[in-house]
């Protein structure tokens, strides 16, 4: 399949090709210029605002004998200049039967779905749904 794709694969522009997210730390936005460093963080408000919505964790004390998994910021621009952050946990560092023993991810990689698309787009399929 993933042959298939690339030999019906077109080019992208060299812009197109550069990934939209930054490499920065949240400790880099403090460099910023002040306007800039507003907006990313008001980004990161709005993150936080909407995992505590959506009751994504609850504030308890670690057991003891355990350890806190680590968090990170991603930070990405959109094609209109939206300002976007995401805290991620680092996640490389459980260990499966010790620190969980179920993987949810609610996030699908962007690749799935282009793949997808293309596939129906080149095969002249008909998708009424998708459920990555």
């Amino acid at each position: 399949m993933v042959s298939y794709l690339c030999a019906k694969a077109v080019p992208l522009s060299e812009e197109a090709s550069k990934p939209n997210y930054h490499e920065w730390s949240y400790r880099d936005l403090l460099h910023l210029p002040e306007s800039e460093r507003k907006q990313w963080f008001k980004a990161c408000e709005v993150e936080l605002d909407m995992l505590k919505q959506c009751n994504v964790f609850e504030v308890s004390e670690c057991p003891s004998g355990q350890k806190v998994i680590k968090n990170r910021w991603v930070f990405n621009e959109k094609s209109d200049g939206h300002k976007r952050a995401r805290l991620v946990a680092k996640g490389f560092s459980q260990i499966k039967g010790l620190d969980f023993d179920q993987i949810f991810s609610p996030v699908v990689r962007f690749e799935t779905v282009r793949c997808m698309l293309a596939l129906t787009t080149l095969e002249n399929w008909h998708i009424s749904g998708l459920n990555v």
